[in-house]
């Protein structure tokens, strides 16, 4: 008794029994440090007399259970104590009832603990005032606090109080109930200015600011400024962007009226700097976050200038700049915008979706026969010429300096060989040649290194989603980018020297690979390991019999090798390439036409080329859905009554694979299936397989 004893003295809980009055019988010395009245002096006295007047009735409630009670468990409860420093002491009261001899008679007594719980309330108190304080100020802002989903529509996941006050919507439309959307409140002038800005900052991992337009629920136009950025996760992940919207129409009407009467040229009322500037910065950054866009820049000196100033004067040198400008502007088909940047020069932007040579030829040649076009002062007509520097949009520009210096550089050389001509800016083509350069350079020591992977993407048979075979990738660990797979890569590896020893190098790990894994191999019927081959590589003779070669040194009998190789490929010179890879088809590898469907060349090739399996293309596969399959299910049955297998590419969703199975798609892969495994997973893979049809 005397161990117990000690144990129970030693607990910085108290440990407490009370009779079927409610009266102390026994309680431990932590009772005269956590309250500060002394153990012994509290027995005989009533459980309830230091309990909080306020927390008594339920602490009575809780005794009253415990004596009535027979197997069900109470709670424990939260009660506060009285203290001799006049203070509540919160305590976590935990007991059990101890039954009498006879079980009718109830409990006699109760056993139990109390423990302290002050500081945790205390806390608990502080962070719900900062919080209640957080929530006050939120719904105090005058603007509107917002998080969005990064989806097609930005669906509002949160917005504080203020957006009934700016865009007259309720946090239930916005939020509980998703009717509006952030993307659906925007001006529909504005939307896809703003939807490309955003994306574009949020994947540089930068934050936006942004002014434009949204339609209130009373239908009218109200401007906000608008600053966010994105949400990451740890893996870097972009999960939801978050920012905040404040009221910027009084000021945007100001700056308006600011702009009316500053950013247009008072004589010419052309555009001045300023505002030729911010088009052209808008333009550089546009280029970069939408595919097909383009713009070009292109800088007009009047060669004549400084003679027509001379022999003209000022007022009517005025006047030619005045015309030629406008006439650029009405001749010209393209949205433009015009600037005089110097006195004898132009800036002429012009924003579209693509731009060549050739139509760069048509422009120049527009603008030069307005500028060649005589001019009548004072009953004279006057002749002039133009020199003009051009550059082409590209992504590779950082900023506007760069630009204009290189339209500029371009300008001298049409002006140094003679004027009324245009040069076009090299910058496109050097930097092209610098970027392939590194590219090629870090490729170089990546195989130097010996830092690629092959990794594996299994393939399931439709009809039983057993897995049927595994595709090679050549991953490239780049020390920046993260793990790339070969076609985001390769493409640039096709301009170098390199493609060929990069296959030569996923081949020979392919090779080495399959010999580690013969022994498991040998027991699994009917596996393929597919090969896929992209680039012009199979147009070489040499490298398709190395291939053949390597791949029947280590090619397990009952496994099917499976090479790929995409439709352009062969579709280049096809007579050529079906005389390289006949071969093939007499040492037991298997050719598969990739990319199946993406063009009209798809069925010649069926005729012309020894194919044992299509792929279909991507583009394919993601609107399979949309038409219930049936025109995937018609290529199918032509490609069954070829005796050709066909596989299903990039599956993405349930939806497409449950699609392609009705549709009768012999086999398919995807990041849905699986995403690409490492080589011990493969092992791991097949040795699941091998097991199971043992």
């Amino acid at each position: 008794m005397n161990d117990e004893s000690d144990i129970l003295d030693g607990l910085q809980q108290i440990v407490f029994e009370v009779d079927r009055s409610g009266k102390w019988v026994y309680l431990n010395p932590s009772w005269t440090d956590l309250t500060g009245y002394p153990a012994d002096q509290m027995l005989g006295t009533h459980f309830l007399d230091l309990v909080h007047p306020k927390d008594r009735p339920g602490a009575e409630q809780f005794l009253l259970g415990l004596y009535r009670q027979r197997k069900r468990e109470i709670k424990p409860i939260t009660v506060r104590f009285l203290s001799k420093q006049d203070r509540p002491v919160f305590m976590v009261l935990r007991a059990n009832p101890v039954f009498g001899i006879e079980e009718n008679q109830g409990s006699a007594r109760i056993v139990g603990t109390l423990t302290e719980i002050t500081e945790e309330i205390r806390q608990l108190e502080i962070l719900e005032a900062k919080y209640r304080s957080l929530c006050n100020f939120v719904d105090s802002f005058s603007g509107m606090l917002y998080r969005c989903r990064n989806d097609g529509d930005l669906t509002f996941e949160y917005v504080s109080t203020g957006c009934l006050e700016l865009t007259g919507y309720s946090r239930r439309q916005l939020v509980e109930k998703n009717e509006i959307s952030y993307a659906s409140i925007i001006h529909p002038d504005d939307r896809q200015r703003i939807f490309e800005t955003i994306q574009y900052k949020l994947h540089s991992g930068k934050q936006y600011e942004l002014t434009h337009r949204i339609i209130t629920a009373a239908g009218t136009e109200r401007w906000v400024f608008n600053r966010g950025k994105g949400n990451f996760s740890s893996s870097g992940e972009l999960l939801s962007f978050q920012g905040l919207l404040i009221d910027f129409d009084q000021q945007k009407k100001i700056q308006e009226r600011s702009l009316q009467q500053s950013l247009y040229d008072s004589e010419t009322k052309l555009l001045n700097r300023i505002l030729f500037i911010d088009r052209l910065e808008h333009s550089i950054e546009k280029i970069k976050c939408q595919n097909g866009y383009s713009f070009a820049l292109l800088l007009l000196s009047i060669d004549q200038y400084s003679q027509l100033f001379e022999s003209l004067g000022a007022q009517s040198i005025e006047f030619v700049i005045t015309e030629i400008g406008q006439r650029i502007i009405e001749t010209l088909n393209y949205p433009v915008s015009l600037c005089r940047l110097q006195e004898d020069r132009f800036g002429i932007l012009l924003d579209s979706s693509e731009y060549s040579i050739k139509n760069i030829n048509a422009i120049m040649n527009q603008i030069q026969e307005q500028v060649q076009t005589p001019l009548t002062i004072e009953e004279n007509e006057v002749y002039v010429t133009a020199s003009i520097g051009v550059v082409i949009g590209n992504p590779d520009y950082d900023d506007k300096e760069k630009v204009l210096a290189e339209v500029q550089n371009a300008l001298s050389r049409a002006i140094s060989l003679g004027g009324a001509r245009y040069e076009m800016s090299d910058l496109i083509t050097h930097g092209k040649a610098a970027l392939q350069a590194h590219i090629e350079k870090e490729l170089e020591r990546a195989l130097e290194q010996n830092d690629f992977l092959v990794h594996w993407q299994p393939i399931i048979t439709l009809e039983n989603s057993r897995l049927s075979g595994l595709e090679a990738r050549l991953v490239w660990p780049h020390p920046i980018k993260g793990l790339l797979y070969a076609e985001q890569f390769v493409p640039n590896a096709e301009e170098t020297q390199l493609i060929i020893p990069l296959w030569e190098w996923m081949i020979n790990d392919v090779c080495r690979q399959i010999e580690k894994w013969n022994n498991l191999v040998s027991e699994i019927q009917e596996i393929t390991l597919n090969i896929q081959v992209t680039g012009a590589t199979l147009l070489d003779a040499d490298v398709i019999f190395r291939l053949c070669k390597k791949l029947l040194l280590v090619k397990p009998d009952l496994c099917n090798v499976v090479v790929g190789v995409s439709e352009n490929v062969l579709s280049h010179v096809p007579r050529t390439t079906s005389s390289l890879l006949r071969p093939m088809e007499r040492k037991d590898i298997q050719l598969m036409l990739d990319g199946y469907g993406g063009t009209k060349t798809s069925l010649s090739l069926l005729q012309d080329i020894p194919i044992e399996y299509v792929r279909l293309s991507r583009s394919i596969v993601e609107n399979c859905v949309s038409d219930h399959g049936k025109f995937v299910r018609a290529i199918a049955s032509l490609t069954h009554n070829l005796d050709i297998e066909i596989m299903a590419n990039a599956v993405q969703s349930r939806q497409q694979l449950e699609t392609l199975k009705n549709a009768n798609i012999d086999s398919a892969q995807g990041d849905h299936i699986s995403k690409p495994v490492s080589e011990e997973d493969a092992i791991q893979m097949l040795s699941q397989v091998a097991i199971s049809r043992h």
